[in-house]
């Protein structure tokens, strides 16, 4: 970061603090040195200390394993917005990090994206259709009809019309869950 770029970026935590209210540590980077000031950045860096004594850190890391995990979940129809939507990380952020715009990120937000897995996956992502299929023949061969199944799924047409290249992730479920209340005995023909 330029010189100047700091001094700006400094002016506006000056500024933005200065309409913060006492007791707010905030209002005592910007600046005021009043006890109840003194009193709130005290109590941070406590805090602070105390989650450094336990072991837990927040340093910067580098987003490296962040971009294999996230070419990784993309392979498998997992979108970064929906990644950022599992991580309570915002769009903006997970966008510059698969950018590479960004090359560090904090501990706690890495381990938050790297927890994140295929249930992440939007319900209009395209999966393989195999497995819905076969789910679906098992069905068909022990005696249910296409016809009775697309209107335990929802649907109001003639019958089911799933293709072979791919299915959304939102249909897979669907008929996931048709197949296990069946099997459970939850469903009468």
């Amino acid at each position: 970061m330029s010189e100047i770029a700091n001094h700006r970026r400094i002016a506006r935590l000056v500024a933005s603090g200065d309409r913060r209210p006492h007791a707010m540590r905030a209002r005592y980077v910007a600046g005021c040195r009043c006890m109840l000031c003194r009193a709130a950045n005290s109590r941070y860096q406590t805090h602070r200390d105390a989650l450094k004594r336990a072991g837990e850190t927040n340093r910067l890391v580098s987003t490296a394993r962040v971009l294999v995990h996230l070419d990784g979940l993309s392979a498998q129809s997992v979108g970064y917005k929906s990644v950022a939507d599992a991580a309570s990380v915002s769009y903006s952020v997970m966008r510059r990090i698969k950018l590479a715009h960004t090359t560090q990120l904090r501990e706690q937000t890495e381990r938050r994206i790297l927890a994140v897995d295929v249930g992440a996956r939007a319900g209009g992502a395209k999966v393989p259709a195999g497995p819905t299929l076969r789910l679906i023949a098992k069905l068909v061969h022990s005696g249910y009809t296409r016809f009775w199944i697309a209107r335990q799924l929802g649907y109001r047409g003639q019958g089911l019309q799933f293709h072979s290249q791919g299915i959304t992730a939102r249909n897979a479920v669907r008929v996931e869950r048709l197949y296990r209340r069946i099997e459970g005995g939850l469903v009468q023909r």
